[in-house]
């Protein structure tokens, strides 16, 4: 649970001492496999993550012009998380951008820009994907992408990868870090869905982040004594009963 003395801090990231690696695999997917996925809602992102944000016209056409050349685009990492339902859900922790790019172009969300095209012919490539000719459909569907491929257990989860793996490079402040290890909880997930109400953004300087309304809101329950009780944390009746 979410411990008060963990709220204000953490300098470091909270990751576990020892991550163990004996469930990573490694293989090659193709994109129409990983695209299936999606479609089905099986390939995600955590609610840990950063939103997509959609990257400017030249670079993601520049990516999909790359797998047209047959140019390696560089692995991604996928942890695989075993569902109530005795399914399988798939949770993208390092290759975001990429990986979701690829399945928005080939649902034919975005067109390619003529402009940014050089290596192929820009007149038959720039369009979407299902204006594509045939040939060039299969080669983005046919094309693979090395996967490092995690299964997920108490030891090694989603969120321990996307700490360790994101540790220093992608500088994650303190609610991204918080929201990482307790992004699962109930009580903590009731919290982030209040963080989005509009009482609680204006609150936030007008700054439109639910991050920064949850920090509001959390520093609003340590000036209210929210955690003076025995227990020190946040459960979700403790809260329901509190707003």
């Amino acid at each position: 649970m979410l411990e008060q003395e963990a709220i204000t801090l953490p300098e470091e990231p909270l990751i576990p001492d020892v991550l163990e690696v004996e469930n990573r695999e490694t293989k090659p997917l193709t994109f129409d496999y990983l695209h299936s996925l999606y479609n089905k809602g099986r390939l995600e992102t955590d609610e840990y993550q950063r939103n997509y944000v959609d990257r400017k016209t030249k670079w993601n056409t520049k990516l999909i012009e790359s797998i047209l050349c047959g140019i390696d685009i560089g692995s991604i990492e996928i942890v695989k998380v075993a569902t109530e339902n005795d399914g399988e859900k798939y949770y993208v922790v390092d290759g975001q951008h990429r990986i979701w790019t690829i399945m928005r172009y080939m649902s034919s969300e975005f067109s390619l820009s003529k402009n940014h095209l050089s290596k192929v012919n820009p007149d038959r490539i720039a369009r979407k994907y299902n204006k594509l000719p045939e040939k060039w459909q299969n080669k983005i569907g046919e094309s693979t992408v090395p996967v490092f491929l995690y299964k997920e257990n108490e030891e090694h989860n989603a969120a321990s990868i996307f700490l360790r793996r994101n540790e220093g490079a992608a500088n994650l402040n303190v609610m991204e870090r918080l929201n990482a290890v307790w992004c699962r909880d109930d009580a903590y997930k009731m919290l982030l869905d209040l963080a989005k109400e509009s009482d609680w953004q204006k609150f936030a300087l007008g700054n439109n982040d639910r991050f920064e309304a949850l920090k509001v809101m959390i520093e609003f329950l340590k000036d209210t004594h929210y955690f003076d009780d025995e227990s020190k944390d946040i459960t979700k009746e403790k809260t329901e009963n509190y707003f």
